[in-house]
C-alpha cells in the first residue's frame, strides 16, 4: 500500500514537474519571441530614420542654396546676402535638432517649414504665397509629433510642381483635429501630381511617398493610433495642382 501511494506521488511530482518544464518553455519561447519582434520593430525604425535623413536637406536643396546665395554676392545685395545666410543657417540648425529628436512639438515642426518656404522665396523672383493654419483644439506647445513628416512633401512642391511660367504660386498647410485624429491638408496650385512626366522627379516623389507610409506605419503602432496618406491631383476638381492628406500618429505631452 505504501508502496502504491508512493509510485503515485512520484508520479504526481513527475507530472508537475513535467508541467512546469512546459510552462516555463512556453513563457521563455513567448518572451524571446516578443523580443525578438521588439528588436526587429526597433531596427526598422533605425532603418527608417536612417533613410530620412539621408533624404532631408538633400544636396540639390544645398547646392541651389549655396548659388542663390553667390548670386546675391555678386549682385552686390550684401544686405539681402546676409539675411540668406541668417536663414540658411537657422533652418539647418532647426532641422538638424529636430531631426535628432524622436517626437517634437508641432510648433517646431511648423516653424522649419515657414523657415524653408521663407529662404526658398528670398532668393525667388516670384515669391510663394503661404498660409500655416492650425484649428483652436491644437495645442503648438503640447501636441508632439514625428519631425519632419510634412517638409518632404514642401520640398517636392518647391522642385517640381511649381513650373517657371507660374504667377501666382499657392500653398496651404493646415493642421486640425477630427475627433481622435490629426489631419494635416497640403494644397498647392501647381501642375498636378499626374503631369510629372520626368523620371527623376516621379523617383523622388515616390521615395519621399514611400518613407513618409513606412514612418507612419511604425508610429501608428508604437503610439497606438490611426495613420494613413492620400494624395490627388486637383484636376477632377477642375482645379490645378495636388492635395495631399496625411492623417498625422502624434502625442500629447504632460505638463509637468
Amino acid at each position: 500500500m505504501i508502496d502504491k501511494n508512493l509510485v503515485a506521488s512520484e508520479k504526481q511530482n513527475l507530472f508537475i514537474i513535467i508541467g512546469s518544464l512546459i510552462l516555463i518553455i512556453i513563457t521563455s519561447t513567448s518572451y524571446f519571441w516578443q523580443r525578438l519582434k521588439r528588436i526587429s520593430s526597433e531596427k526598422d525604425n533605425i532603418l527608417t530614420e536612417q533613410k530620412l535623413l539621408r533624404t532631408q536637406m538633400t544636396p540639390h536643396f544645398l547646392f541651389n542654396a549655396l548659388s542663390i546665395l553667390q548670386g546675391i554676392i555678386l549682385n552686390k545685395e550684401y544686405k539681402k546676402s546676409i539675411k540668406y545666410l541668417s536663414r540658411l543657417s537657422r533652418l539647418l540648425r532647426i532641422t538638424l535638432e529636430n531631426s535628432r529628436e524622436k517626437l517634437v512639438v508641432i510648433k517646431d515642426e511648423l516653424d522649419a517649414i515657414e523657415k524653408y518656404i521663407e529662404l526658398q522665396n528670398l532668393g525667388a523672383d516670384l515669391p510663394v504665397d503661404y498660409v500655416l493654419t492650425t484649428n483652436h483644439q491644437i495645442d503648438k506647445d503640447k501636441l508632439l509629433l514625428p519631425p519632419m513628416m510634412l517638409q518632404p512633401f514642401v520640398e517636392n512642391i518647391f522642385e517640381h510642381d511649381f513650373e517657371e511660367e507660374h504667377i501666382q504660386k499657392e500653398i496651404s498647410i493646415a493642421l486640425q483635429m477630427k475627433s481622435v485624429d490629426l489631419i494635416c491638408t497640403i494644397i498647392d496650385n501647381g501642375k498636378g501630381i499626374n503631369q510629372t512626366h520626368n523620371t527623376s522627379q516621379i523617383n523622388k516623389k515616390s521615395l519621399s511617398t514611400a518613407i513618409t507610409t513606412e514612418r507612419l506605419k511604425l508610429f501608428a503602432k508604437e503610439l497606438n493610433v490611426s495613420t494613413d496618406l492620400h494624395i490627388e491631383d486637383r484636376k477632377q476638381y477642375g482645379r490645378k495642382g495636388t492635395v495631399i492628406t496625411l492623417m498625422l500618429p502624434y502625442k500629447i505631452q504632460a505638463y509637468d
